[in-house]
């Protein structure tokens, strides 16, 4: 080859060098995961066209935003778009009539509401079974007759601590009951309360001896005999589905209610007080459920008039800043008796931030947070 043509290939194979893209040369644009933040997903992609999408996923919070970005030296903006102008947060999306499905969905909320006030009137209710003790490690089986011998003398103790449970349980409800009637007595307060603690205690020691008379049958291949539970005084009941079912019967097809949700993005909201407002003043509130529902009996004799929905917004410091709920809603009940409100998801919480700046830091980008604070950093997939 002369010197021509190996001077023309030398300057080609430089120019292609650099024309070459390197890592760096290629710019920041990509897809970038969040690395070192405990508990904390997050995703960013840089487009091409100058646009970005970021989101994040931190416990309950959970954030999209989107807008362009610009690169200038070792630094990458983030500008989010501003708010789009909507419609309301909240509005009436439908109403539609009380049907066989809301009646038992009503049912299981009054039969939970009920166990709720039972437990909290008799806390021993909430005692759960005692766990079987493990056979000690090292030591020597027990003989045939010490096994029976242990499962025949296991069954006094047990019923001893049932009448203990059943006359702890009475004495407590009853403490209780006799002080509602003398409110302000502080010394009958705290001897009821006491009586309570003493009643949790015996039907824990009531739970460890059905544990333990359980275990020394199990060991012999003996069913468990049957014995009598502890009598549970009549204050402490709760109603069963069947008992739901007849009291529900005697007043079919009777209910208001409110739903909210949004559906657009298939969701539905719990956490959200709705009080019902009637003609003659009266209001109740209920607190919509997992499904965002709130449901309750009609007033006689009043009709449903107005509704109004209530949440206060998030804790910042926990990063909860979701915005507050408040609207109230006439209500026309000659459309239906349950309304539809439709929650507009997107609207609910603020932007994140307005503008983020992440410095270039190898293949990777630092996040300076709202706080001003520098956290992880963003890793290119």
């Amino acid at each position: 080859m002369n010197t021509f043509l190996r001077r023309t290939a030398g300057a080609l194979t430089l120019a292609l060098m650099l024309l070459a893209p390197t890592a760096g040369a290629a710019g920041p644009g990509g897809r970038y995961f969040l690395q070192g933040v405990m508990e904390t997903g997050s995703e960013l992609q840089l487009h091409a066209d100058g646009r970005f999408e970021w989101s994040l996923v931190y416990g309950a919070l959970d954030r999209v935003q989107r807008g362009r970005w610009s690169h200038e030296g070792d630094r990458v903006e983030l500008v989010a778009d501003p708010p789009v102008p909507g419609p309301s947060l909240l509005r009436v999306d439908a109403m539609f009539p009380w049907d066989a499905d809301t009646e038992a969905r009503l049912r299981d909320i009054e039969i939970d509401r009920e166990g709720a006030l039972a437990q909290e009137r008799c806390p021993f209710l909430a005692v759960a079974d005692a766990v079987s003790a493990p056979p000690m490690a090292g030591l020597p089986a027990p003989s045939p007759d010490a096994l029976t011998r242990a499962a025949r003398e296991s069954l006094p103790p047990l019923e001893n601590a049932r009448g203990v449970a059943e006359a702890a349980a009475a004495a407590a409800v009853q403490a209780r009951a006799y002080v509602a009637t003398v409110q302000g007595d502080v010394r009958l307060q705290r001897d009821a309360d006491q009586q309570m603690q003493l009643a949790i205690a015996a039907m824990e020691a009531y739970r460890a001896n059905l544990a333990q008379a359980r275990d020394a049958q199990a060991v012999l291949g003996l069913p468990m005999p049957a014995l009598a539970a502890p009598r549970i005084p009549e204050a402490c009941g709760a109603p069963s589905p069947a008992d739901a079912a007849a009291i529900a019967a005697a007043r079919p097809g009777l209910g208001l209610g409110v739903v909210v949700g949004d559906p657009a993005a298939g969701l539905r909201f719990s956490g959200i007080d709705v009080t019902f407002l009637f003609s003659d003043g009266h209001r109740e509130t209920r607190t919509t459920n997992r499904g965002g529902w709130a449901l309750l009996r009609p007033r006689p004799g009043a009709r449903w008039q107005r509704v109004t929905l209530h949440r206060d917004g998030g804790d910042a410091s926990s990063g909860d800043t979701s915005r507050d709920i408040q609207s109230t809603f006439a209500v026309d009940t000659g459309k239906g008796d349950l309304m539809a409100i439709a929650l507009d998801s997107a609207r609910l919480a603020p932007p994140v931030f307005e503008r983020m700046q992440l410095r270039i830091e190898g293949e990777a980008l630092v996040p300076t947070w709202p706080d001003g604070q520098e956290r992880g950093s963003y890793v290119r997939e």
